[in-house]
């Protein structure tokens, strides 16, 4: 089946104007760097954190997405989207789960040769 020339523009288009869809890069973000200011001053300071909340469509993950990407060269990040059934411990739970480390574990045998296995912040604690 053949596609005609309009047809084609319009999936074109589709793929290249996503408005409900979020911001990816900064490049893309205009109008909200006082906004994404506030954000890194709160979370460059000692014992400070930062919430974003709102309503539909208003830009949170834009928003969050930009804020990832200029602060994650810097800092250990993890991004949650957080669901009605969650809790205090259940949002922590997932925001340390996409943290990892690496430790060395020994090896079994008379020649053991240790090796390094990646593991989540999250598995690290308690029930």
């Amino acid at each position: 089946m053949e596609v005609d020339s309009r047809t084609s523009q319009l999936i074109h288009i589709g793929q290249v104007f996503t408005p409900g869809s979020p911001v990816n890069t900064q490049d893309l973000f205009a109008g909200r760097i006082d906004q994404l200011n506030r954000i890194i001053s709160a979370v460059t300071q000692k014992g400070y954190h930062a919430i974003l909340f709102g309503e539909r469509g208003v830009g949170k993950t834009s928003l969050a997405n930009v804020l990832l990407a200029v602060v994650q060269q810097s800092f250990v990040v993890g991004k949650v989207n957080c669901d009605v059934g969650d809790t205090f411990s259940s949002i922590w739970r997932k925001a340390l789960r996409d943290i990892t480390y690496s430790r060395e574990v020994p090896g079994v045998g008379f020649t053991p040769e240790a090796s390094q296995q990646v593991v989540s912040v999250a598995d690290s604690l308690p029930h």
